[in-house]
């Protein structure tokens, strides 16, 4: 019994040693390395960095609005990859929503042409739209009877910036210089009504 005891003891001893041991490597590597990232990471851009997505479940700057389109409009317009919209401006809401922003640049004149399209809610969408029609811009039908269309107006002035939504509820905004009414701004977005899913 006593030699019993004895070996007891000492398996006890050993138990306590090894868990004494292993009390003592606290600090870790890993939990080392993961307290010492900072918050905010590279990999998590701030709302607002970088460039605006191009593409989406229903259509991409190239399919919506084809080189051929764009080109015809204004020769010298080349695609611009590193568009980010305005903060504040309708494109950035638009892609705020899911949507795409797309922008070309003429290198020579120094002109523009944006376009964002998203596909939201139907209470953001009815948000917008109240927002337009209720004095932030002017009704216009000319790209049809079923488009609800607005010209976003700056001080009661045609500012090139046109807001179109669809029966089936897609929001489109396209602002250009080269727009100097709403009518001439209709290739553009004659083009991408067309592009966009009917249903």
């Amino acid at each position: 019994m006593a030699a019993a005891a004895v070996a007891v003891l000492a398996l006890t001893g050993c138990v306590a040693g090894n868990s004494d041991s292993a009390s003592t490597v606290e600090p870790t590597p890993a939990p080392a390395q993961s307290s010492s990232v900072p918050a905010s990471s590279p990999t998590s851009p701030a709302p607002g960095d970088g460039a605006a997505p191009s593409s989406a479940a229903f259509g991409s700057c190239d399919t919506l609005l084809p080189a051929e389109a764009v080109t015809t409009f204004g020769a010298g317009l080349v695609p611009d990859s590193s568009f980010v919209p305005e903060l504040g401006s309708y494109a950035a809401e638009i892609v705020s929503f899911g949507g795409i922003g797309c922008s070309w640049t003429d290198t020579t004149t120094g002109d523009t042409l944006t376009l964002a399209v998203a596909q939201p809610s139907k209470d953001e969408l009815t948000t917008a739209e109240t927002a337009l029609g209720g004095g932030a811009g002017t009704a216009t039908d000319v790209f049809g009877s079923d488009i609800q269309a607005y010209t976003a107006d700056g001080g009661g002035t045609f500012t090139g910036d046109i807001e179109v939504f669809t029966p089936v509820g897609f929001w489109i905004s396209t602002v250009s210089p080269l727009y100097t009414s709403a009518a001439t701004a209709q290739p553009i977005v004659s083009s991408v009504l067309q592009a966009l899913p009917a249903g």
